[in-house]
C-alpha cells in the first residue's frame, strides 16, 4: 500500500516545486533521511525474511516502547513511498516525447 500511495505523491511534490522550491528541498532532503532510517530499520527488524518466507511468523518484543516501534514503521513506510514515487518518477522521464 506504500508502493501505491507512493505512486500518487508526484502530483502534491510537482505542485510544492513549483510554489516554493526551498521548502520543496527541505521536505526531500528530509524524506531521504526518514527513508535511509527506514532501509535500516527495513533490515534490523529482519523485514527481508518475513517477505521472502524465510521466517514464518512474526516476532513483537513486547517490552519495546511503543513510540520507537511506531517511528520504525513509519519509516518503513515512507522508504517504500519513496519507492513508489522513484518509479513513477523513472517511468515518466523515459516517456518518448512526441513532436507535432
Amino acid at each position: 500500500m506504500s508502493v501505491h500511495a507512493g505512486t500518487h505523491m508526484i502530483a502534491p511534490l510537482r505542485k510544492l516545486h513549483g510554489k516554493n522550491i526551498k521548502i520543496y528541498v527541505a521536505v526531500s532532503v528530509l524524506w531521504c533521511f526518514i527513508s535511509v532510517y527506514g532501509f535500516i530499520a527495513f533490515i534490523r527488524r529482519g523485514f527481508p525474511g518475513y517477505m521472502s518466507f524465510k521466517t514464518a511468523f512474526a516476532f513483537f518484543d513486547y517490552s519495546e516502547r511503543k513510540i520507537y516501534f511506531l517511528m520504525d514503521y513509519i519509516a518503513i513506510m515512507l522508504l517504500f513511498m519513496e519507492v513508489g514515487y522513484l518509479i513513477i518518477y523513472g517511468l515518466g522521464k523515459t516517456d518518448i516525447k512526441r513532436k507535432r
